[in-house]
C-alpha cells in the first residue's frame, strides 16, 4: 500500500506507514485511514478516488507480480520481512510489525490468526496493538476475518490439531 500511495502523493514508500488489516490476499483490508505521512492521515494526501484506486492496487498486487513472473514462488520479500522480525525478537528491539497474530478478544475476535500491529520483543509478540476502527472499518475488518474463518473450514480437520 505504501509503493502505491508513494507514486500517488510523490514521495518515498519509506516514509508511509501502512495499515493492512485481517487476511493476506484477496481479502485484505488495507486501511488508509489509519496509515500515515509523519504524523498526518494518509487521506489528508489523497482524493477519495486515489484512496479506492491504493486499495484496489493492495490487493490486487500479489496477484499481478505472480502474473509478472510467471510464477508463484516470491521469497525475496518475506526474507526480507523475517529478518527484520528475527532482529527485533533477538536485540529485543519491540518493533511494530503488521503480522498474522493470533486473536484473543483483540477487535472482539477469537480463536483466529490474523494480520494486525504487534510489538516485536525478546518474547516475540509482546503486545498486539488495538486500532480504533470505525464501524465502517470495523465491517470491513470483520469481512476479512469471516474469509479467514472460511479458508481454515476448507482444511481437513486431522491438520488442525
Amino acid at each position: 500500500m505504501a509503493y502505491y500511495a508513494s507514486l500517488l502523493i510523490g514521495i518515498a514508500p519509506e516514509s508511509i506507514i501502512p495499515v493492512v488489516l485481517g487476511q493476506h490476499g484477496e481479502n485484505m483490508y488495507p486501511v488508509p485511514e489509519a496509515s500515515f505521512v509523519y504524523g498526518k492521515p494518509l487521506t489528508e494526501f489523497i482524493t477519495k478516488e486515489q484512496y479506492d484506486e491504493i486499495v484496489k492496487k493492495t490487493i490486487q498486487a500479489g496477484a499481478e507480480i505472480t502474473n509478472l513472473r510467471g510464477f508463484s514462488s516470491n521469497w525475496g520479500g518475506p526474507a526480507a520481512g523475517l529478518s527484520l522480525m528475527v532482529d527485533s525478537i533477538k536485540k529485543n528491539r519491540k518493533r511494530v510489525f503488521e503480522v498474522s497474530a493470533y486473536l484473543d478478544g483483540e477487535y472482539g475476535v477469537r480463536d483466529v490468526f490474523a494480520e494486525v500491529p504487534v510489538v516485536l520483543g525478546k518474547n516475540g509478540i509482546e503486545k498486539i496493538i488495538e486500532l480504533k476502527l470505525n464501524d465502517e472499518q470495523k465491517k470491513k475488518f470483520l469481512a476479512s476475518i469471516d474469509a479467514i474463518k472460511k479458508n481454515l473450514m476448507q482444511v481437513p480437520p486431522q491438520y488442525l490439531s
